[in-house]
């Protein structure tokens, strides 16, 4: 089974619609998405709707959880709030209910969990940003290879069982394009995708993974769209024009 998995969406329904159009030729691939379907962009409801139509599997990121609950509001920047205060207004109540549904994290076919920033705490949406972070995840990880988002970094963390504790953990940031790992049985993995839909490593292509569990690959994809047409509907909606920016640099 091959999987096409993506995190943090954040509202960009150009991102979204191309993806799903790179997918449309390739029926053995599942789409799954690790969360933050909504925040910072200005189309929620047509991402969610999209979503659902093609019955893609969702994780709940902390802006889906902010959705409904105040408190998550807390730990936002000001661009993040005024965005989820914003999109109270838009969401229908139809969507609201599907965020505050969705679970933390899942184990896929006893082969690989995904969550959408820590699997220590799914809940508490920590960043993994550096080995280090890594540590409590990999203790908590409940298969061999676990996906996560967050950060909208690609990157590969692995884990040598073999190895002294404080050697066991290294990591690779800002996976290029095309780039294939063949994943080694004898070792464990985090994988983030990037951010789909809000990318912050200079590149604005949408990110995104295939993960072919038989053959025991990952290979990281760009993908390109309109960022253009997302940035007009940022500034349509009246949302901060920092928003819009970081669509066309990347950041």
């Amino acid at each position: 089974m091959q999987y096409a998995i993506f995190s943090d969406v954040h509202s960009n329904l150009a991102s979204l619609k191309s993806l799903l159009r790179f997918l449309g030729g390739r029926p053995e691939v599942m789409p799954l998405c690790l969360g933050d379907a909504v925040g910072y962009a200005a189309r929620p409801n047509e991402c969610l709707a999209l979503l659902r139509e093609n019955q893609i599997p969702l994780l709940m990121g902390n802006h889906d959880y902010a959705a409904n609950y105040i408190q998550e509001r807390l730990t936002f920047n000001e661009y993040a709030l005024q965005a989820i205060h914003w999109q109270d207004t838009v969401l229908t109540p139809e969507h609201k209910e599907m965020l505050r549904r969705l679970p933390l994290s899942m184990v896929i076919e006893n082969r690989f969990a995904v969550t959408h920033a820590d699997f220590s705490d799914p809940a508490g949406f920590v960043y993994i940003a550096s080995a280090w972070d890594a540590r409590l995840s990999f203790e908590a990880l409940p298969a061999p290879v676990g996906f996560y988002g967050h950060t909208h970094i690609p990157t590969v963390l692995t884990q040598d069982p073999r190895l002294p504790e404080s050697a066991q953990i290294t990591g690779a940031p800002l996976v290029p394009d095309r780039e294939s790992i063949q994943l080694d049985p004898e070792l464990r993995y985090l994988i983030n995708p990037g951010s789909l839909g809000q990318p912050r490593d200079g590149d604005p292509r949408a990110s995104f993974v295939i993960f072919d569990a038989g053959a025991g690959t990952v290979t990281f994809h760009r993908l390109p769209y309109d960022y253009e047409e997302e940035a007009r509907a940022v500034r349509d909606a009246g949302l901060p024009d920092f928003l819009a920016g970081r669509l066309i640099g990347g950041y």
